[in-house]
């Protein structure tokens, strides 16, 4: 079966799509049939061949929900929206603690945004911090301070920290948590009065985690991670609470 569906192509950041019709079992990253249009997310540009398309259609070929979506959002058809996702049912949780999944951050009416949260899985967090520093003062040395930031930001990609830990040092932290890395210059007392059981369980045994694992993360502990970790510079769009963002020291842009 043919299937018209969004190819990805472009650089890491910049990553744009061409919408192409191919055999829906095919490779995404595969040879295609015939390119239909393009879409940028950058530039918010939404082009293709609508003939084209409502030809393939015509032969039997699907269209995915994706592209349909885009159609129906750029109004290049009148057609109703289709569900692009299945949403799973969330098994019964045995997890023990208080920190809030980052996954709750949250849509309903009834939660909050929240600009830190931590996972209950491998702590992938989200962590915020201010600066007094306004959009205008650095938008001409962006590209200064993103070369400053992959300098001084240890990313976790490829080699991973200069400084590679020891097992024994790993295990030490393994087992004694935040406290350990305060002990050694990395935070202070207060950070750890504010992290849940200040920053170390009790039950840690190091023994538990294989020696592969350790040697994976000797020189990964204290970076950013890779895969979909990263750090952004934002700004203020909007102040809904004016109060709140005084408290926060935030303001406009």
């Amino acid at each position: 079966m043919l299937m018209i569906r969004l190819q990805r192509t472009g650089k890491r950041g910049q990553a744009y799509f061409r919408v192409v019709i191919l055999e829906h079992t095919s490779r995404v990253k595969g040879k295609y049939l015939e390119l239909l249009g393009t879409y940028n997310p950058h530039q918010k540009e939404f082009r293709v061949k609508k003939d084209r398309i409502e030809y393939w259609i015509s032969k039997g070929t699907q269209v995915s929900p994706t592209v349909n979506n885009l159609m129906v959002n750029y109004k290049v058809w009148n057609k109703p929206k289709m569900q692009s996702w299945k949403p799973k049912k969330k098994p019964a949780s045995a997890e023990k603690g208080t920190s809030d999944p980052l996954r709750q951050g949250s849509s309903e009416a009834s939660g909050i945004i929240s600009p830190g949260a931590v996972g209950y899985d491998i702590n992938c967090g989200v962590r915020l911090l201010k600066s007094d520093v306004s959009a205008d003062e650095i938008k001409n040395r962006l590209d200064d301070l993103a070369t400053e930031i992959q300098r001084n930001v240890p990313s976790g990609l490829g080699r991973g920290r200069k400084i590679k830990l020891s097992v024994n040092e790993l295990d030490k932290i393994l087992e004694n948590g935040a406290q350990e890395l305060i002990k050694q210059g990395y935070g202070k007392k207060e950070d750890m009065e504010n992290c849940e059981a200040n920053g170390r369980l009790e039950w840690a045994d190091a023994n538990e985690v294989s020696d592969t694992a350790k040697n994976r993360g000797r020189d990964q502990v204290g970076t950013l991670g890779s895969g979909n970790h990263f750090l952004e510079i934002q700004k203020v769009e909007e102040i809904f609470d004016e109060n709140a963002a005084k408290i926060f020291g935030l303001f406009k842009n």
